[in-house]
């Protein structure tokens, strides 16, 4: 597992994306 914040935040980011779409438009 990667424990570098910037992949961390970028993991977060695209599964916000993924699950919360209307947030992103």
């Amino acid at each position: 597992m990667h424990t570098d914040s910037t992949y961390t935040i970028g993991t977060k980011l695209d599964c916000i994306k993924f699950n919360q779409p209307t947030l992103v438009n």
